[in-house]
């Protein structure tokens, strides 16, 4: 049973209509569990006309599959001039923070639109697309032609959890308090407030906690967390603030410098005299939400601690929610430098290494050593001893690099890490054509071209802005560093190779919908200097950098030349259980093989080998022989019975001047089936096999599509892939196939069209209370593969079709609608 995973959550609004001092209609509103349905005197969230766009975002603090959302829609607001409009909503996803980059329409991933007119105090479902990917962030968000405010008196929102779902250890945890202030709406604000799960920021709903002590005092909360953990972070919600302007300042330095501590040792809590986890540098602005990373050094401990500094305003420590988070892998580091600094003070060893990486390993095998003063010149390595924090100095010195640890914040094990672009689907804003187009595949296809000129390199059309190659990972990592092989001024082309400060950036947009222009994506880094021609550069990612699908490379936008990569290495680690591509060098056989003296035989091995080429004669595509209607097929073997999701297939590119449309649609109406004999004892025929999908019409050139699959299949062993029957001239050709299983086979979604009905594949019907109820009794039945359902009449009829059925079976009719089933 879903839940609503953004009830209580930390939430974003374009703006929030003011009533009076202390009445603020913010987002809150829609995520505080009350729906005003029955309760007139529940308020709403309420954004201020005029100032578009106007938009709520709901931050779930972790990644989610979202499978669809329900709005209660606010009334018409007697104190505004406009009206409330909702009416044809959009629905996005996305994972750059809200705070950095507000929601313009266009810069997030569409869950769905709402298709009609909401009405005041109407209530609707509205369901996602199943291509909607994992995200962070939901955003509810008016078209653009709207002409009237948002009033939204609950949003929520149902999906599942993405990966390894990490738990707020602090949730509704036992709490103590140095003090608590009295608030005559709320009694007394205690600890326990702080871990309600509710990001309420307006301190008189009673979701906060609040001490009383004056300036200097202890003013702490303290948080039993059951059993000793290591922490990777904490995410703080401050209070926010809407009374008189005077109080500002003071209010918004109560959070000054707070301090996050762990012991083991039950309260009172002595200030500096307990293990720090970090300390939050400076002041946070009211009503914000921030996190901060934990020295990884620190053993587990049971006890948190969040205390206010003894300098902060005038005391009176207030927090509105605090979480606290495990790390995915307590054996998994990164390293943070500050240049031109070192710790003063806090040395305890200095030795000489032979590196600064070398300096990071003997730091953590001693024990006791918490971060490290690094002379490049010199190589000399210190060790800073600080577990009991007062106060960290930090001297400007040239000549010193200053490194502490946090653990890294991803999902996977320890070990090397390899290049994870090799082979690659990708992308590029254009290529240059000289003996061949030199097109990004170039810059992932494992030569590097240091030692050996013949190396073709990856080369941008002068003139084509902004120059960019994006690479597609087909699933999502925490990105730790690139490697970039800079390639040479290209003699056939006036400008030169420009890369100086090249920008790196991650998304989880399809670069196919969303090519990347600057400032849409999360930036991983910059380099800081001139990239001279055949040099190679590391440069390392931060590790604030959020996990992602897609790897952007990226000229500044205020570059003069083109971008010649000869190639681009990406390293970092799963993040979330990683999918395996099921047919990856499995072993494959076809009705037939073309051959040329270039690669010889383009045989079924070339499909499955890894490598997205989607140039034939570089040896990486299948491609059969036989003219239309005949065979035309691909067999895999996975080795073992598996269900199957969806399947990822990259088609050939043409860039010869003939035979456009010949070739073009060799793809079209491509078919994916399952069986469990082997194609050596008995041949596939079309329309004999259990029918994963067949794709709807047209492959254009060189692309990657993705394919879902019927999800009442069972397991099976062998993967088909054939052409269609009718297809062009028949030859069918494939640069990369891909197969892969579902995250839980227990999940599933339907997919609607609407006034639609398949014909000749009833096996049954029955009357029932509604379209879910004739879903659930199409799962539990058996043998039935999708339904045709009556809203009106609450007539259900199942049908089978386990080897498919021809779209042309699908009868247009107002009264009726069609169901497929997918895995989530």
């Amino acid at each position: 049973m879903l839940t609503n995973i953004a009830l209580g959550a930390y939430t974003y609004n374009s703006s929030a209509y003011y009533i009076s001092y202390y009445v603020v209609l913010t987002s809150y509103w829609a995520v505080d569990g009350k729906t005003g349905l029955n309760d007139s005197s529940v308020s709403c969230s309420v954004t201020v006309p005029g100032f578009e766009p106007h938009w709520i975002g709901v931050d779930m603090g972790s990644l989610f599959s979202i499978v669809y959302v329900i709005l209660y829609a606010g009334t018409n607001e007697t104190f505004a001039t406009t009206k409330n409009d909702l009416n044809f909503f959009i629905v996005g996803v996305s994972n750059r923070s809200l705070d950095v980059h507000p929601p313009v329409r266009g810069t997030y991933d569409l869950c769905a639109q709402y298709p009609g007119v909401v009405a005041s105090k109407q209530v609707v479902q509205l369901n996602c697309s199943s291509t909607t990917p994992p995200a962070r962030y939901v955003i509810l968000q008016q078209p653009s032609n709207s002409t009237g405010y948002m009033s939204v008196c609950e949003f929520e929102v149902y999906g599942t959890p993405y990966g390894k779902f990490k738990t707020n250890l602090l949730l509704k945890s036992l709490a103590e308090h140095s003090s608590s202030f009295f608030s005559y709406s709320c009694g007394s604000l205690t600890a326990s407030l702080v871990v309600d799960g509710f990001h309420d920021t307006c301190l008189s709903r009673c979701h906060c906690g609040h001490t009383n002590d004056a300036l200097g005092g202890p003013n702490w909360f303290m948080f039993d967390m059951t059993a000793r953990h290591f922490i990777d972070y904490i995410a703080l919600t401050t209070r926010g603030w809407e009374g008189p302007p005077a109080n500002n300042n003071q209010l918004a330095l109560r959070t000054e410098n707070l301090t996050i501590g762990l012991t083991d040792a039950g309260p009172p809590p002595a200030k500096n005299n307990y293990p720090v986890c970090g300390r939050w540098p400076g002041p946070i602005r009211h009503g914000g939400r921030v996190e901060m990373k934990c020295n990884a050094n620190l053993p587990k401990h049971r006890y948190l601690i969040a205390q206010g500094s003894a300098t902060a305003s005038d005391g009176h420590f207030t927090l509105c929610e605090l979480e606290a988070y495990e790390p995915a892998d307590e054996n998994l580091f990164v390293w943070k430098r500050q240049s031109n600094k070192t710790l003063v003070d806090f040395q305890f060893k200095q030795l000489y290494v032979r590196s600064a990486l070398d300096c990071m390993h003997k730091c953590k095998q001693l024990g006791g050593c918490d971060s490290i003063n690094f002379h490049p010149a010199s190589k000399m390595c210190q060790f800073n001893s600080h577990l009991k924090l007062k106060a960290i100095v930090l001297s400007g010195d040239t000549m010193f690099r200053f490194l502490c640890m946090i653990f890294l914040e991803i999902s996977a094990g320890q070990g090397t890490l390899t290049n994870i672009a090799l082979g690659t689907y990708t992308r590029n804003s254009s290529a240059f054509v000289a003996a061949e187009v030199l097109t990004s595949y170039f810059a992932v296809d494992g030569r590097s071209g240091l030692n050996d000129s013949s190396v073709l390199c990856s080369v941008t059309v002068p003139g084509f802005k902004p120059h960019w190659i994006g690479i597609d990972l087909a699933s999502l990592f925490s990105i730790i560093y690139v490697v970039l092989y800079a390639g040479a001024n290209v003699a056939e082309v006036k400008t030169w190779n420009y890369l100086n400060f090249f920008i790196v950036g991650v998304s989880n947009r399809s670069l196919d919908v969303h090519p990347p222009v600057g400032g849409t994506y999360e930036l991983c880094a910059q380099y800081p200097g001139v990239v001279a021609p055949k040099q190679v550069v590391q440069l390392n990612c931060s590790s604030t950098t959020p996990p992602a699908r897609y790897v952007i490379l990226q000229q500044p936008s205020n570059s003069t030349g083109y971008m010649s990569v000869c190639e681009f290495e990406v390293y970092g680690i799963p993040f979330g259980d990683r999918r395996v591509n099921l047919l990856l060098k499995k072993p494959a056989n076809q009705s037939s093989a073309i051959s040329d003296t270039i690669c010889g035989l383009y045989i079924a091995a070339k499909v499955v080998d890894g490598f997205h080429d989607t140039n034939p004669i570089h040896c990486h595509c299948g491609h059969t022989l036989e003219g239309v209607g005949q065979p035309n097929w691909y067999v895999f073997d996975m080795g073992g019975k598996y269900h199957i999701d969806y399947i990822a297939l990259t088609a050939r590119r043409w860039d010869g001047n003939g035979y456009d449309d010949l070739i073009s649609h060799r793809l079209d109406n491509f078919i994916i089936g399952l069986n469990n004999v082997d194609s050596s004892t008995s041949a596939p025929l079309r329309n004999k096999y259990p029918m994963c999908a067949t794709w709807p019409g047209y492959v254009k050139h060189g692309i990657k599509v993705e394919l879902k699959c019927n999800a009442n299949l069972p397991k099976y062993r062998y993967l088909i892939a054939q052409g269609s029957a009718t297809a062009s001239d028949g030859f069918f050709a494939i640069c990369e196939l891909e197969a892969y299983e579902p995250v839980d086979e227990n999940s599933f979604r339907w997919k609607r069209k609407s006034n639609m009905a398949l014909a000749g594949f009833q096996f049954k019907q029955l009357n029932v209370r509604s379209a879910l109820d004739c879903m659930h009794k199409c799962k539990q039945l058996g043998g039935c593969d999708s339904i045709n359902f009556h809203p009106a009449s609450k007539l259900c009829q199942f049908n089978s079709h386990v080897n498919g059925y021809y779209t042309t079976t699908l009868t247009s009719d107002t009264n009726w609608t069609f169901y497929t089933v997918n895995y989530s």
